[in-house]
């Protein structure tokens, strides 16, 4: 298998950087998954049944408009970088297919870009949402 310089880089990153440095965000958001800061924003992270979606809000949890916007996510699975390509799939939200099962622990980052705007990027160490698990608010 053949990686890019900018791939092995970014596993690299996920693999040293620590999970305090992933952001400060109310820890589950609306939609019950992982949420963090992410540059003006805040970036909820869910995973089920193989897709992946990204939902994004301002910092008053309202919202962004995602048309036009495009995005990738990258997992470090056992020690290999797993791409998935995000397009719009709601209205605040991007999403994509991967085709494997995501362990506990793995280091994920994402890029999106809403239309007409520069990239904004997020770092998670996933973990699912507990049951019953609700929006802190703030």
């Amino acid at each position: 298998m053949k990686f890019n310089a900018a791939t092995l880089a970014l596993a690299t990153f996920l693999t040293l950087a620590p999970a305090a440095a992933f952001g400060h965000a109310p820890p589950v958001g609306v939609h019950g998954g992982m949420q963090v800061h992410a540059g003006p924003l805040h970036q909820e992270l869910v995973i089920k049944d193989k897709v992946l979606t990204v939902y994004l809000n301002t910092m008053e949890d309202k919202p962004m408009d995602t048309a036009g916007a495009t995005g990738s996510v990258t997992l470090l699975i056992e020690g290999a970088p797993v791409q998935v390509t995000l397009a719009p799939a709601g209205p605040n939200s991007l999403s994509g297919k991967i085709d494997r099962e995501v362990p506990v622990g793995t280091r994920i980052a994402t890029v999106v870009t809403l239309a007409g705007k520069g990239a904004v990027q997020a770092r998670y160490e996933w973990k699912p949402a507990a049951p019953g698990g609700e929006h802190a608010g703030h």
